[in-house]
């Protein structure tokens, strides 16, 4: 059986797509495990996928209830590189053709939502290298201050997650208990990066959220409501109700540069505890703590009209507070 499969399942990507598709040995059913080995897929002259091992487990029966269950999804030693031409378009795009235009008449239909249910129970990458390069860069090693899309590569990426989707109940969870990779960006590395993120039609959170790299440590539980993210209902962020606690035992300035432009002017370390809550318009910071070596500030305060510009208004009061001046001048070195 296996080998009737792993011929229907190269067969059938081969003759729908513009690319080749290989895999060195299939072993397993569809209704227990399916470990391929030794994948590849290319196009032309681009290997856009080489895996040494893909494991999948699903459940086909769930489908009669709507569910579409996968018990096991890994990804092991796999290479992902994207490459655009010189005009600019992605291999990718290239291994399908474009479907026909036709002319039809105007009908008007009404369409059901995505009643399916999506449960993802174990999904794990490990060992993951991606490119996503111009063909100008192609095998390039280079490294950014900034992720720089023609040259844009994560190196030993391993994440592991379950998720559950209802799209017609608008209600999504996430749970990501590792994620670490190697971006080509100079000087940062994700060690860690773990956290729960819920969705629950108009309620988002996130909770036990830690970010550690291999300069910064980050922890953070969040919460807003009123917040209509795929639905059709208009609202204000602005006017909805959050909450928000972080600890962050060390960030390093240069792990914000890495993605915020205009913060390179800012060096070396510190730690902030921030507890606050509101709205965007008027956001009560009910306690903030930020230390350097030698300098402490505490304050409490709020701020109005964070989302307008020029009307943004701080309002804090500080108390026990010490600012050492050698602090402000490694923070502000030029």
């Amino acid at each position: 059986e296996r080998y009737w499969l792993k011929d229907f399942v190269t067969e059938q990507v081969n003759s729908s797509t513009n690319g080749k598709l290989a895999i060195g040995q299939l072993d397993g059913t569809i209704f227990t495990t399916l470990i391929l080995s030794n994948t590849t897929y290319t196009y032309e002259k681009d290997t856009l996928l080489t895996a040494e091992k893909i494991e999948i487990k699903i459940s086909p029966l769930r489908v009669l209830l709507k569910a579409i269950y996968v018990r096991k999804l890994e990804i092991e030693n796999a290479k992902i590189a994207l490459l655009t031409d010189e005009n600019g378009v992605l291999n990718l795009s290239k291994i399908t053709n474009p479907p026909e235009e036709k002319v039809m008449e105007e009908v008007v239909t009404e369409t059901e939502p995505f009643s399916w249910k999506i449960d993802i129970s174990e999904l794990n990458l490990i060992n993951i290298n991606f490119k996503h390069q111009s063909l100008a860069n192609k095998n390039s090693t280079a490294s950014y201050p900034r992720p720089d899309m023609d040259d844009f590569r994560l190196d030993s990426l391993n994440l592991s997650l379950t998720a559950d989707i209802n799209i017609a109940a608008n209600e999504y969870q996430l749970k990501i208990s590792d994620f670490s990779v190697k971006p080509n960006l100079t000087g940062f590395r994700l060690l860690n990066l773990s956290g729960n993120f819920i969705l629950l039609n108009d309620i988002a959170g996130i909770t036990d959220l830690n970010i550690i790299t291999e300069r910064s440590f980050v922890s953070l539980n969040a919460g807003i409501s009123n917040f209509y993210l795929f639905t059709d209902d208009e609202f204000n962020i602005a006017e909805s109700p959050i909450k928000l606690e972080m600890k962050a035992m060390n960030i390093n300035f240069d792990d914000l540069t890495n993605f915020i432009d205009g913060t390179e002017i800012l060096k070396g370390d510190v730690e902030t505890h921030l507890s606050a809550e509101g709205t965007l318009n008027h956001l009560n910071i009910k306690n903030l703590e930020v230390k350097l070596a030698e300098t402490n500030l505490n304050a409490t305060g709020f701020l109005q009209n964070i989302t307008d510009g020029d009307r943004m208004n701080i309002n804090m009061n500080f108390k026990n507070s010490f600012i050492n001046q050698d602090d402000v001048t490694s923070l502000l070195p030029d």
